[in-house]
């Protein structure tokens, strides 16, 4: 019985996983102009997965994140570093300047980090 508990739960995780995750807009970004707010809703990881809306990101503080030799990125936040893989870190522009670390309350690990422009 457990394996098929164990089972359903890696199926449920992995169908959570695979679909677009709701936004939550708890009014803190109604003063964002709308052009960064398009933005953030076009953000997505190389695994196509949606970051969401300016609602589901939190921004981070310089201190507290740093760029690895390999790509990938470590970020202080849930009160440790993270590891953020390279798939997860978002490439080009970025429109608001700080970095934003995308890490719903549900999910184990962050779906998205937008790097700052500086470090």
């Amino acid at each position: 019985m457990l394996n098929f508990k164990s089972a359903l739960a890696g199926a449920l995780a992995l169908a959570l996983s695979s679909h677009a995750v709701p936004a939550v807009d708890r009014g803190q970004w109604s003063n964002v102009h709308p052009e960064v707010r398009e933005w953030f809703k076009s953000l997505k990881n190389s695994n196509g997965i949606s970051c969401c809306d300016t609602a589901d990101g939190v921004r981070i503080e310089d201190p507290d994140w740093k760029e690895n030799v390999d790509g990938s990125y470590e970020v202080y936040a849930r009160g440790g570093w993270q590891h953020i893989d390279q798939k997860h870190v978002i490439q080009g522009t970025n429109k608001v300047g700080y970095a934003v670390l995308f890490w719903p309350s549900f999910f184990k690990n962050p779906i998205c980090f937008v790097p700052g422009t500086s470090g």
